[in-house]
């Protein structure tokens, strides 16, 4: 709708700045020229020093997250399951007979390091 130029004063500072006159029920707002101007905001990004941690540093640092595998104690997943979509039945993909014994080691071993764990029944879902 228009603008003037007014002085802004607040406890900090005062600024002399263009304020524009929109149309509407909305709330105030500063620039950052004007907020920095006020002492409102102080923000200077040349001060800031980024930190290059490295892989060792961060291993040594948080050694007590990184020993072993992690294991997740007596949580049931709780999955959000759309009851307007009607499900669809898939059969599971073959594993091919030369992999088998592997896959059925690999198994075994997530399985007896506590990973994994068989499932007797079915599911509710």
């Amino acid at each position: 709708m228009g603008q003037f130029r007014a002085t802004l004063e607040c406890l900090t500072g005062a600024t002399t700045t263009h304020v524009h006159v929109i149309k509407g029920n909305f709330r105030c707002l500063l620039s950052y020229q004007t907020a920095s101007a006020l002492g409102i905001i102080m923000l200077n990004v040349n001060n800031v020093k980024p930190e290059h941690a490295t892989h060792e540093q961060l291993m040594k640092e948080y050694a007590h997250l990184f020993n072993g595998i992690g294991s997740l104690k007596n949580f049931e997943v709780k999955l959000l399951i759309d009851d307007t979509v009607p499900p669809v039945a898939q059969t599971p993909r073959r594993i091919p007979f030369h992999m088998r014994q592997k896959v059925s080691d690999a198994l075994d071993t997530l399985e007896s390091d506590g990973i994994i764990e068989k499932v007797s029944d079915a599911t509710p879902w």
